[in-house]
């Protein structure tokens, strides 16, 4: 890819991920790993990531929860403490969240 295609390329992304955070509210943190994460990994939560339900006032810990599980089965990101302060094993059940491989 040219350069200029990259420079083209962040704006958009970053963008995307403020769509995203905007339909999905979350906190600073949850926002920061998907935004630190690789770009195949943001693409995937951005085409995939569908919660049971919308309209609620914090996804952090699906999207957290989903970007782990997305970076566990591509082997991307690195490993973290599932006991970590925002994230609840059972917030995973409560995302019907498809993940296209």
């Amino acid at each position: 890819m040219h350069r200029h295609s990259q420079a083209v390329l962040a704006p958009r992304a970053a963008n995307n991920l403020s769509e995203f955070r905007a339909r999905y509210p979350m906190d600073d943190r949850a926002f920061g790993v998907l935004e630190r994460t690789s770009s195949g990994v943001q693409s995937t939560v951005l085409a995939d990531f569908r919660p049971r339900r919308e309209g609620e006032d914090d996804y952090s810990a699906l999207v957290m929860g989903f970007i782990r599980s997305i970076e566990a089965r591509t082997g991307t990101g690195l490993p973290r403490d599932r006991g970590s302060r925002g994230y609840r094993r059972e917030d995973d059940a409560s995302c019907s969240c498809s993940e296209s491989g």
